[in-house]
């Protein structure tokens, strides 16, 4: 398969999962529960005990639980999404790198995901530590060794190459540490939910 090709096949891949991943049903539908639940759980308790006020109170949490997790599921699925097309775009031009300035794919899309904000937000530090270590070696560490082994000009070439890295790579770091953070939080969210349901029960 020639590279035009390679960049055809999976751009459009990526851009057909990119979008059938934000699509709006689930997050409409849950949030479409998270409302009703306004005026069903106030009706609920009156007329299981009466306790209108406590009702009004559940279904307001209920809603403002909804809308927390639905709005970070829709964050991280964007962030996730970028990433894909950051990290593709980065691909296609490693075709074009000679070896001593190809870059890894050294991301955690297929990571565990963190149980918690705080699991999310060490994550996401790490992620941008991890890029920004890959473009201070691109920047320079790889011209330096270019420079011994090759002389001026390949000092010069490792450093063309290096600065679409320099801003591919920490770009891919940001939306890499937003979909973590998203993720962490959410999970956090769903899990005192699920705790708070079986306490009630």
């Amino acid at each position: 398969m020639g590279s035009e090709e390679y960049i055809n096949h999976h751009f459009w891949d990526v851009i057909f999962n990119y979008a059938l991943g934000l699509g709006p049903l689930g997050p409409v539908v849950n949030l479409s529960k998270g409302f009703a639940n306004l005026f069903y759980q106030p009706y609920v308790q009156y007329q299981t005990n009466g306790r209108l006020l406590r009702g009004v109170k559940q279904g307001v949490s209920d809603f403002g639980v909804t809308l927390a997790s639905e709005s970070l599921n829709i964050t991280s699925k964007v962030a996730s999404g970028s990433q894909m097309i950051l990290q593709l775009t980065d691909d296609c031009l490693n075709m074009l790198r000679p070896d001593a300035s190809k870059t890894g794919d050294d991301s955690v899309r297929y990571a565990a995901h963190p149980e918690s904000a705080a699991e999310g937000i060490q994550q996401g530090l790490n992620s941008l530590k991890r890029e920004s270590a890959t473009v201070y070696r691109h920047l320079f560490v790889v011209p330096v060794e270019e420079y011994n082994n090759h002389g001026t000009g390949g000092a010069v070439n490792a450093f063309v190459h290096a600065l679409p890295i320099a801003v591919l790579r920490p770009a891919i770091g940001i939306v890499e540490s937003a979909k973590q953070v998203g993720i962490g939080a959410r999970n956090q969210i769903d899990s005192r939910e699920t705790k708070a349901t079986y306490k009630d029960n």
